[in-house]
């Protein structure tokens, strides 16, 4: 249960984080924050948006590998289950 409120905690500070930075933007990636251009604004924005990609493919592969795992335990206990009723 523990596990649970704390990524209910995790969503809500990620929410508050979002809607308390100007504009609902927590990087600007134009550079007009501060009336001018930013010097790297745009290349912070895209760093993040690299993590996210490579974050969320990881992510989705590991997944995968968990889905493929418990189905490979599934085959062989019921062909175990199978080998055991035969013989």
């Amino acid at each position: 249960m523990m596990r649970k409120q704390y990524w209910w905690a995790v969503s809500g500070l990620a929410l508050l984080l979002a809607g308390c930075s100007q504009d609902g933007q927590i990087i600007d990636a134009s550079g007009e924050a501060s009336g001018g251009e930013q010097a790297g604004g745009g290349a912070l924005a895209f760093i993040f948006m690299v993590v996210t990609i490579v974050v969320i493919v990881l992510l989705l592969f590991a997944m995968d590998r968990i889905r493929r795992r418990k189905l490979e335990a599934e085959e062989a206990a019921e062909a175990a289950e199978r080998a055991k009723v035969a013989s």
